[in-house]
């Protein structure tokens, strides 16, 4: 189930255009549930971030993350954890 608010500031979901879908993930297994950050924490954050380490996240993202699986289960398992 998606979460309906962010998870760091608890504003409501339905009030906010754009946001990250935090999660964590065993190959096409997610292994906790969805966390949401609407796109003024997502902001905060980055901002606390000096330009070198953004560049390399950027770099990093880009490289080794090209989407979201059309497979992926989003069902959290907790058998999958170990």
């Amino acid at each position: 189930e998606e979460p309906d608010h962010c998870h760091f500031c608890g504003y409501p979901k339905a009030l906010f255009d754009n946001f990250t879908v935090i999660g964590a993930c065993r190959e096409l297994s997610l292994l906790l549930p969805l966390i949401i950050m609407c796109e003024k924490c997502s902001e905060e954050l980055q901002g606390q971030l000096s330009k070198k380490t953004r560049d390399i996240q950027g770099d990093f993202i880009r490289d080794h993350f090209p989407g979201v699986p059309a497979d992926l289960d989003l069902s959290p398992s907790v058998g999958t954890l170990f």
